[in-house]
């Protein structure tokens, strides 16, 4: 704050001393990562326009920390500062020979250092312009395997509840757990998420549960249903888990095979005599008593009884057929 005010003190008294408007330093920006993985380095850089104008010098600042300086001026040029924070983690580490003027190179960055980096420019004479940009960056711890997901069965009827429920492990931040059936995105109406603290680790698990009716259009033409649990940190992690299952059908009448049944000549002969089989004693006229009852079911189709080659028509049976009717289901 005390910079900013000298320079704006400096600005002004220039102004009031020339009469001509201040020009120079324009356009600053800043390119931080918005995540980084626990491990990794960080590049972050200062962008300007000093329009002609000496560069007096760029600093670096991690809250109201100053870690980083180049002044161009000096030797040498660059200047570090320690910034430590909670115990057992080291201070920002910087890679000199990747850093300048316009980047600085942070290097095995760990979770204490997530929040916010500044650049601060400031041209040298005659304008004394200064500014500040600031961005923010997370450091992540990003989960040791994919979600975990529990609870669904391998076959559903529609009317059914589909109850699930999908767990990331331990990460920093909380992983952001979405579902998807059948590639569609589910109504958040249906959902529920949840936290939880690993308090050893400093990490978070995060938990969430799924429970949906289940309607005709969640499933496929052929009776599938794909039920997908997403996991994603900023733009450096996502990872998913995928289940299957499949629509169960009401059992019924599915087809109704009507089997046509001709018995042989053997299958009669326990109904008849030996001396029956040959024929020569059986009366044409003969009362139907003498015959064996005609085993015609209810069901009568078209497919006539084979009769024995030797025997004379079964008169009980008289105009009638006999057929089996099976039903699959």
């Amino acid at each position: 704050m005390e910079a900013g005010v000298i320079t704006f003190i400096n600005v002004c008294a220039f102004i009031f001393l020339t009469g001509q408007p201040v020009t120079g330093l324009k356009d600053v920006r800043v390119t931080v990562p918005i995540a980084v993985t626990r491990g990794d380095n960080a590049r972050l850089r200062c962008h300007f326009d000093l329009e002609g104008d000496q560069l007096y010098s760029v600093k670096w600042y991690f809250g109201p920390r100053e870690f980083y300086r180049y002044t161009p001026r000096e030797k040498p040029a660059i200047k570090m500062f320690p910034v430590m924070m909670n115990k057992g983690y080291p201070s920002l580490d910087i890679d000199t020979f990747s850093s300048n003027e316009t980047q600085v190179m942070l290097k095995n960055v760990s979770t204490p250092f997530s929040g916010r980096y500044s650049c601060e420019v400031s041209a040298d004479a005659p304008s004394f312009h200064t500014a500040l940009v600031s961005g923010e960056m997370t450091v992540v711890v990003v989960p040791q395997s994919r979600p975990v997901l529990m609870g669904v069965k391998p076959r559903y009827r529609i009317g059914d509840t589909l109850r699930a429920n999908c767990t990331s492990p331990g990460s920093r931040p909380a992983a952001n757990l979405t579902w998807v059936l059948n590639d569609q995105s589910v109504d958040t109406r249906f959902v529920r998420q949840y936290r939880g603290m690993q308090p050893q680790a400093d990490l978070e698990t995060s938990s969430t549960t799924l429970e949906l009716p289940l309607m005709n259009q969640h499933f496929t033409k052929k009776g599938r249903l794909k039920v997908r649990c997403a996991a994603s940190i900023h733009n450096i992690y996502w990872q998913t888990t995928e289940k299957s299952a499949e629509e169960e059908r009401p059992r019924g009448l599915v087809n109704d095979v009507v089997q046509h049944v001709q018995y042989r000549p053997d299958d009669l002969e326990s109904v008849y005599d030996d001396r029956d089989v040959a024929g020569d004693d059986v009366d044409p006229t003969s009362s139907s008593s003498e015959w064996p009852p005609c085993l015609a079911s209810p069901d009568v189709r078209s497919s006539p009884i084979n009769a024995h080659p030797n025997r004379p028509s079964n008169p009980n049976c008289s105009g009638r057929t006999q057929t089996l009717t099976s039903k699959i289901l």
